[in-house]
């Protein structure tokens, strides 16, 4: 037997030019791989049959070994993997690739029981490309992966061909990169870049994506992030050697650091920082002379330059009347500041003349300067080079501060003048439409002029006033840290005022009541008292002037070098907002008005869409509400300048805002009111209007501030459930009509509104839906209450008058035969109208009768057998009759009441009465016993 020898020491053991053992202990294998008991390995399966280094695979086959010692090599693509060998029987082995060449290779497995053996089939080994958002645990060269890394020509950007969310994304489908360029400015929808925006990426691939796709989504990138953590870990088990790898090189560079502090000290630079400073000294003592001549010879030439510059302090004067015609305050600075330099401290009494001169010359100019810097308007440069020369006349002046406290003043004038002109242009045009002048109301834009031209100056003009604040903020430090807080202020009461002045001709109702400051102005009559105008007028101006604001806020945020936040334009927010609760409150008033006169164009005609009856009037309230959306987006919107404030955000304006946009919707119950005449002198029945236009008249409201804009007094009384007594006009087909029109408006017209409001940028759609839903429901009911009374009405005068005291009929009693005919007229109305109704209506008539009937019967005294058998034939003939209708209470005492007659009635006689009714009645009955497919099991 001869055997052949690993050793430990490194080396592999050669056969046939081939590696198969590895570097591990001693191991005795049969020479020549004969077995020494069994047959030779032979591998037929592999599982995977390809992967990356580190991957786990089955081994299959026949003879792989007894057990784990069994196994002397396992030789994977020429790689050593007996150490991640696990025996599981002798036909599968589990093992982990090593760090293989890419390529195939051949699995060669020796044991000591069956020698070796070699796999009819190959492995492949590929290497994977580490990703760029993908974890690796060695070195990756970035040169491959990042596009434009180390090239000098411009490579386009590598785009990412993998959905985050797993889903397919359709080119056609994606939104302009334009538009989102413009909403997200500094987004990205690169996942790669830190400027990563989840909005832009979601709106630029998945705009037109469904819900249930991006929930789906969702669902995937949780189970991705499952993954990744799962192969976080896969990484550090398939790379546990390389981590351990980098902990023993830190260890070793740490060493070597302990080991230089040990022989050269800390820090290490402390030997070269000694040899720079010996290196300095001596340069020193080389030059020390050189430098020393040319101070000296420095100090001649200054000396005979001083000397050169006395024959200019004489011309001087008139230099100074010269380049003061010609407006050259510059060269005169120069050349006093020259001569000051020179002869201030001189003890030559010429020299001292000459300068008392001077000074008196200056004094001029710097009164000319400063009369030049505060009367405005003077442009930005000169406004500057005027404070550059006074502070150089007189450094402890504050000119800027002067300039800035001037045009401040002169500025708030401007606004006040604008409001002056824009006032009498507005008094006059109202003084021509009242003499007669113009034939028709005229369009007098002049509060939207004024709002425009206010806007532009305050846009204009406050950058220059910032500018002016940053150059004194830049020359004086201090002083501007100390008057800081009084250039905000002033630039807020700017933008203050510029606000009252809109708010006052717009709202002028909302100027606040309790600001000292207002009521100071008011006080002053500066406030002017705007004409009135219409409201449909008034809509329009206050819609434009809200755009203009939107932008002149987005204007003054995105100045260019300024600082200005939200803290300065805070009072054009807030006028903002005002605004667009005084637009909703009109525009909601506007269109209440529009659907409650609808009630006038009702025609009462029929018609029977999808299996449902109803008349033109809810497409015509659908229409009313259609026409006031854009105005409802344009309120809502807050995405006019950064920061815009979202009405529904604030709980005392979103519980306001459903209420105003509940009364909108729930205005057509007061046409209804209206046209079935079921409340009395609530609201005229037509309310004028200027014309039939989208955009309807309204009439100016009187509001608080911009927190009370809105009056909500009148939301309460307007959708009360309460209805007055039945009116003889009212007729019960129109009862039934209006009761289908409502099941419509219920069912269809509520959720189409809602939806409609929810896309024009409406929040709490659903909450309105169900406020006004239910709201409309009890309305309904009503309604069948008031038809139900007025029917209950017909059949109540019978049954009072029932009387059992005169001589019995010979078949059933004419009231009973009258109530059986009442029914009969209420089914066929109801059918022919209404007939979905049918059930719920007759239930609750015959309910009402039978209850009457009853309490009617039980009053009355039995005296004969006659009078007990009328009144069994009577109780069976409309139980017979109405028994479609009947509840199982309403038998229940109908069989108590007979019961109690049946014990002295005359049977003969009333067989014979029950055949005669059914005989007369045969059709009514018929009709009545036929129950109607439309039925609603709800009860009243």
């Amino acid at each position: 037997m001869h055997f052949a020898v690993a050793s430990i020491f490194g080396g592999r053991w050669k056969s046939n030019g081939e590696n198969y053992l590895p570097p591990s202990t001693f191991q005795m294998v049969p020479a020549g791989g004969a077995p020494s008991g069994g047959g030779h390995p032979v591998i037929t399966g592999l599982s995977p049959k390809e992967g990356t280094p580190g991957q786990t695979i089955t081994i299959r086959g026949e003879n792989l070994g007894n057990d784990q010692s069994d196994l002397v090599a396992l030789m994977i693509c020429s790689t050593d993997c007996l150490m991640s060998a696990k025996w599981k029987s002798s036909t599968k082995i589990v093992a982990r690739v090593g760090k293989a060449k890419r390529g195939l290779g051949d699995i060669v497995l020796i044991t000591r029981s069956g020698g070796r053996g070699i796999s009819s089939i190959q492995f492949r080994v590929f290497t994977q490309t580490t990703g760029p958002l993908e974890e690796s645990a060695v070195w990756v060269d970035e040169t491959r992966t990042v596009p434009g890394r180390e090239a000098v020509r411009t490579i386009q950007e590598t785009n990412e061909n993998v959905d985050a969310l797993g889903l397919t994304v359709n080119l056609a489908d994606k939104m302009d990169l334009g538009t989102l360029s413009q909403k997200f400015p500094d987004g990205s929808s690169n996942r790669r870049m830190e400027s990563f925006d989840p909005r832009y990426y979601l709106l630029e691939n998945h705009s037109k994506t469904k819900l249930e796709d991006l929930r789906k989504g969702v669902r995937h990138m949780k189970k991705m992030a499952v993954m990744e953590a799962e192969s976080s870990k896969d990484v550090h088990k398939a790379n546990l050697y390389s981590l351990i790898s980098c902990v023993d090189a830190l260890a070793a560079f740490h060493d070597r650091l302990q080991l230089e502090r040990n022989t050269r000290g800390w820090p290490l630079t402390m030997n070269l920082n000694d040899k720079i400073s010996e290196s300095r000294k001596t340069a020193d003592k080389l030059f020390l002379d050189v430098l020393n001549r040319k101070d000296r010879a420095d100090a001649t030439r200054n000396a005979l330059s001083i000397l050169t510059r006395f024959r200019f302090i004489f011309f001087l004067p008139s230099s100074i009347d010269e380049n003061l015609a010609k407006g050259e305050y510059s060269t005169i600075l120069n050349d006093y500041t020259r001569a000051k330099s020179l002869f201030k401290d001189t003890d030559v009494e010429l020299f001292k003349e000459v300068m008392q001169v001077l000074d008196e010359k200056m004094i001029a100019l710097k009164s000319n300067l400063k009369q030049r810097l505060i009367d405005v308007p003077t442009t930005f440069e000169d406004q500057s080079k005027l404070i550059k020369y006074l502070r150089c006349l007189d450094p402890e002046s504050d000119p800027a501060w002067e300039c800035i406290t001037a045009y401040h003043i002169w500025l708030e004038d401007v606004l006040w003048q604008l409001q002056e002109k824009h006032h009498t242009l507005a008094v006059q045009d109202q003084t021509q439409r009242e003499e007669g002048i113009y034939p028709v109301e005229g369009l007098s834009l002049h509060r939207q002029q004024f709002v425009g031209e206010l806007i532009a100056v305050l846009t204009d003009k406050l950058q220059t006033f910032w500018k002016l604040s940053q150059i004194y903020s830049s020359s004086t430090d201090e002083r501007y840290v100390q008057k800081q807080m009084d250039i905000d202020q002033m630039l807020i009461n700017t933008i203050n005022v510029s606000s009252w002045l809109m708010l006052n001709a717009l709202c002028p109702s909302s100027l606040p009541e309790k600001d000292s400051i207002v009521n100071e102005y008011k006080s002053k009559g500066q406030f002017v008292t705007w004409p009135e105008i219409s409201g449909r007028q008034q809509i329009n101006e206050l819609f434009a002037s809200l755009k203009l604001l939107r932008m002149c806020v987005n204007t003054l945020l995105e100045f260019p070098n300024t600082a200005l936040n939200h803290k300065h334009v805070q009072p054009l927010i807030e006028l903002c907002s005002t605004l667009r609760l005084k637009c909703l409150e009109l525009v909601v008033r506007s269109t209440s008005d529009a659907i409650v006169s609808l009630g006038a164009k009702e025609n009462w005609k029929m018609d029977v869409v999808g299996g449902v009856s109803k008349t033109a009037l809810p497409h015509q309230y659908e229409n009313e509400l259609a026409e006031s959306l854009p105005y409802f987006q344009q309120i809502c919107a807050h995405d006019g300048f950064p920061g815009e404030f979202d009405l529904f955000s604030n709980e005392r304006f979103k519980d306001m805002l459903i209420t105003l946009f509940s009364k909108v919707i729930l205005s057509i119950k007061d046409c209804f009111e209206g046209l079935l005449k079921l409340k009395h002198n609530k609201r005229p029945h037509k309310l004028p209007l200027d014309d039939t236009s989208s955009t309807r008249s309204s009439t100016p409201s009187r509001g608080g501030p911009a927190g009370s804009v809105l009056d909500e007094s009148d939301l309460g009384s307007a959708h009360n459930n309460s209805i007055s007594a039945p009116s003889a006009n009212v007729t019960g087909r129109r009862l039934l009509i209006s009761i289908c029109n409502l099941e419509y408006m219920i069912d269809h017209s509520l959720p189409t509104i809602c939806k409609r409001l929810n896309d024009s940028g409406v929040r709490f759609a659903d909450v309105i839906l169900d406020k006004c839903k239910q709201k409309l429901v009890s309305f309904r009911s009503a309604v069948i209450r008031y038809y139900l009374s007025m029917k209950a009405a017909a059949f109540s005068s019978l049954i009072d008058a029932v009387s059992y005291e005169d001589s019995c009929e010979e078949d059933v009693s004419y009231f009973i035969k009258e109530l059986v005919m009442c029914m009969v007229f209420i089914q066929s109305e109801i059918t022919l109208l209404a007939p979905q109704l049918s059930q719920q209506i007759m239930m609750s008539s015959v309910q009402t009768a039978v209850e009457e009937l009853l309490q009617t019967l039980e009053g009355v005294p039995i005296r004969h057998e006659e009078q007990a058998t009328q009144i069994v034939i009577d109780i069976t003939a409309l139980e017979e009759a109405l028994q479609a209708y009947m509840s199982l209470e309403n038998r229940r005492m109908l069989n108590a009441l007979r019961a109690e007659r049946m014990k002295q009635m005359d049977a003969g006689r009333f067989q014979e009465s029950i055949r005669s009714f059914r005989s007369s009645l045969r059709l009514a009955i018929t009709s009545l016993q036929i129950q109607d497919s439309y039925a609603e099991s709800s009860e009243i």
